[in-house]
């Protein structure tokens, strides 16, 4: 297989298949931040690497980058708000537990 930057990248063999298959187990890994936390740096990297060869695409052949890209990126958004959501929840939470352990006091 050629690299990702090769224009010939959308001519390989089952790419259509391969571009789906990594796209939705990223989405999946994206949207299960709580256990995938540690591949999502290397799939956002991976998917840096494919948009950055875009410009170098010569062939007829759809990238399905376009396709994609969005809905990874719509679940990236998801996901953080998600965390962000969640860590805000567990501050409160946390925050007033305090609260009420101290109002005992006053």
């Amino acid at each position: 297989m050629e690299s990702s930057g090769n224009p010939a990248q959308v001519n390989v063999d089952h790419y259509t298949e391969w571009i789906q298959l990594v796209a939705d187990f990223t989405v999946n890994s994206l949207q299960s931040w709580q256990w995938a936390s540690g591949s999502v740096f290397y799939l956002l990297g991976l998917w840096s690497r494919l948009v950055s060869s875009m410009p170098y695409l010569k062939s007829d052949a759809p990238s399905l980058l376009e396709t994609y890209v969005p809905k990874i990126t719509e679940a990236y958004i998801t996901s953080r708000s998600a965390q962000s959501a969640m860590a805000c929840g567990k501050f409160a939470s946390t925050y007033l537990m305090v609260m009420a352990s101290w109002s005992s006091y006053w």
